[in-house]
């Protein structure tokens, strides 16, 4: 009966610690693009919208990484812009942004400091239009914090799976 049960543990420990691995693996995906952008100059844009979306599984939900905005500029379909912000910049934002004007019914004009990720994606860094702002080092602070947050979570994944990983390897085999 005793051998059962460590056998189950072992499985267990196992099953685990890939999962916890493969977990680690799809957060840094999602981790990458901001840890990218802290590594390249900014280039400047002008323009107006001409497409947003929000990720309908993470919109609005406050959580770094997954939640953010994606727009495109000018008409431009092979660039795009992901603009990351905490619940509390997107409120301040909402009293003075508007991605359409109402009154005249066009694009808002914007200016844009981002930086370049890969061919066709920027990482928004600093927003501006006729109404206001987002700092850049406000967008760069809250960068820094997620940051920051996503290393712990990783290390904290890592160490459990190698934990459960040697958890599994002291295990006596059948």
């Amino acid at each position: 009966m005793a051998l059962k049960r460590k056998s189950y543990k072992q499985i267990s420990a196992l099953n685990l610690a890939i999962f916890l691995t493969f977990t680690m693996i799809w957060l840094l995906s999602y981790m990458k693009p901001v840890f990218t952008s802290f590594l390249k100059e900014n280039d400047l844009f002008y323009g107006t919208v001409s497409f947003i979306a929000i990720p309908s599984i993470f919109g609005n939900t406050n959580i770094p990484f997954f939640d953010k905005q994606m727009f495109n500029i000018n008409n431009d379909k092979e660039a795009e812009f992901h603009l990351y912000l905490s619940r509390n910049h997107k409120l301040d934002m909402m009293e003075w942004f508007k991605w359409w004007d109402t009154e005249t019914q066009t694009p808002v004009p914007m200016e844009i400091k981002a930086a370049r990720i890969n061919k066709n994606v920027w990482i928004v860094k600093e927003l501006t239009t006729i109404n206001g702002s987002v700092s850049e080092e406000a967008i760069n602070d809250y960068h820094l914090r997620i940051a920051f947050w996503g290393i712990l979570i990783e290390a904290s994944l890592l160490f459990s799976s190698i934990y459960f990983i040697r958890f599994f390897l002291r295990q006596n085999p059948l």
